[in-house]
């Protein structure tokens, strides 16, 4: 355990509670494009192992989705356990329940996360924005896929 001067105040003590592992249950990102076309990523934890599945295409369902799967890959628990680490570190707790937009940028590029942590919901998403270590999270994700 660590303590903060007094000093830092409440500031400090969010800052680091914003930054712990952000351990998750399953995290969804669509990222979409002008072209309607969406690329998919789901990453399920199943208390042993990460499964994670891309999906490029358009698609109405679950069902559908399926036939647009590109690749899944099965990862370890410590792998999941740096994921988590990762997603504290760069503060994507503080993404959760805001949206993002620039409308001086009308390229038609987005995305929308959604993420499950203990049993609740939570979503972000923006158009032309995104929250600041986003592009640290889609390097990493990109990397699982690869």
């Amino acid at each position: 355990m660590f303590t903060l001067p007094i000093e830092n105040g409440i500031s400090a003590v969010m800052e680091q509670a914003v930054r712990v592992p952000l351990k998750f249950e399953k995290l969804t990102l669509s990222e979409n494009w002008c072209s309607a076309e969406e690329r998919e990523r789901e990453l399920v934890f199943d208390g042993e192992k990460l499964i994670c599945s891309q999906y490029y295409g358009r698609w109405n369902d679950d069902k559908e989705r399926e036939e647009f799967l590109e690749k899944r890959v099965t990862l370890t628990k410590s792998d999941y356990e740096s994921l988590c680490e990762l997603f504290g570190r760069i503060g994507m707790r503080e993404w959760l329940g805001k949206s993002y937009s620039n409308s001086d940028v009308l390229d038609g590029e987005g995305f929308n996360l959604s993420l499950t942590e203990n049993g609740k919901r939570y979503w972000s998403g923006g158009s032309n924005s995104w929250p600041e270590g986003y592009n640290e999270f889609i390097k990493r994700l990109e990397a699982i896929f690869d």
